[in-house]
């Protein structure tokens, strides 16, 4: 019969957590899926098809709680592991899972391991967490470090990078000078700044094109920044597309540009999905010196780091790439190799599956 596993993923059906849909969706596990909130509110059992409030089942006449409410239902559900989606989430479930004695795997993704406002408030109770949990997971190097400077055991933090379905994603025949972004118009992914080393692209090959895809608060700053810059009809702003939307789009540029950074908040990445999908797609990469991204790409091997915050070097090595198309076509190749061969699907999802088969196994 097959493990059953409580997956806490506290926002229903958001469209950047790519990862944590493909927990849910190729886990071969039973799984629980216990949703709205870091403490969750809400359970489905069909994958998130549909939701039920965990209140719904409570007698009129007993005071309840959210806390009580998913303990009731864990103990009816029976999990016999629960994965925490985030950190934020396994400090909010940890007690519980305690008081049930069932193992309670973490899986940190990146804002939870780093943002002063976490820290300042989830954060403090990391220490129980860690000593609660029975598995800690982190995605890059610079993540598993910083988890351990903040008290988790060496022995409990297991580094699992990421890993993407390279099948899904072939190589193109770009026409014309096209670089691609994808992502959340937000601070730490500093679209302006891609913007403004873009122009200096734009500068010297008046047709070059970058198409950005995503939405997010800075979305219109973006927009009236390329308005000022004159680059309105360089820049195509694509909004959210579908995974197979970004596929034909990657096919069709010869460049991906990322300038990810550390914001004032200390907000940070993971490691950024649609970097190692443009590799995937054999695109050469201009991207920052940033977490899990120094590793994803390997430098003037299958892409360009900058420093962060340097946008002069970010322009500069988009236009070296502009300039030298071969160059460009070698990288985007080797990238290729590269998220095949240390970022697959089978991969990450195979290390995952042992770690919670095991944890289900230490605890018998």
């Amino acid at each position: 019969m097959s493990l059953k596993l409580a997956i806490i993923s506290p926002n229903k059906r958001k469209y950047s957590e790519t990862f944590i849909h493909g927990h849910i969706e190729h886990l071969p596990f039973e799984i629980l899926l216990y949703s709205a909130g870091y403490l969750p509110t809400m359970l489905s059992q069909d994958k998130g098809e549909s939701f039920t409030e965990l209140s719904a089942n409570k007698k009129w006449w007993k005071t309840s709680s959210p806390e009580k409410d998913f303990r009731n239902s864990l103990q009816d559900q029976k999990p016999e592991v629960v994965l925490a989606e985030y950190g934020v989430s396994g400090v909010e479930v940890m007690n519980v899972c305690k008081e049930l004695s069932i193992p309670l795997v973490v899986h940190f993704h990146g804002y939870d391991a780093y943002r002063n406002d976490v820290m300042e408030n989830q954060g403090k109770h990391y220490s129980k967490l860690f000593d609660i949990a029975q598995a800690i997971i982190a995605v890059s190097v610079d993540m598993h470090e910083q988890l351990i400077a903040l008290g988790c055991p060496k022995e409990k933090v297991q580094l699992i990078p990421y890993g993407i379905d390279s099948a899904r994603f072939t190589i193109g025949k770009p026409e014309g000078l096209k670089f691609v972004s994808c992502g959340r118009f937000v601070q730490k992914k500093a679209p302006l700044l891609t913007i403004r080393g873009f122009k200096m692209v734009v500068d010297q090959f008046p047709n070059a094109q970058l198409v950005m895809i995503g939405d997010g608060e800075l979305l219109q700053a973006a927009k009236e920044l390329a308005q000022s810059l004159e680059l309105k009809n360089n820049i195509e702003f694509a909004g959210v597309c579908s995974r197979s939307q970004i596929v034909e789009i990657y096919r069709d540029a010869s460049v991906y540009v990322q300038h990810s950074m550390t914001t004032e908040e200390n907000d940070r990445e993971g490691t950024p999905l649609s970097i190692m999908e443009a590799s995937a797609s054999g695109l050469a990469i201009v991207a920052t010196k940033h977490a899990g991204i120094k590793e994803a790409v390997q430098n003037e091997i299958t892409g360009i780091l900058v420093k962060e915050g340097d946008v002069e070097e970010m322009g500069k090595s988009m236009l070296r790439l502009a300039i030298n198309e071969t160059l460009a076509s070698e990288m985007g190749k080797k990238g290729r190799i590269h998220i095949e061969k240390e970022y697959s699907h089978e991969r990450y999802l195979g290390q995952l599956t042992e770690l919670i088969r095991n944890c289900c196994i230490e605890k018998q």
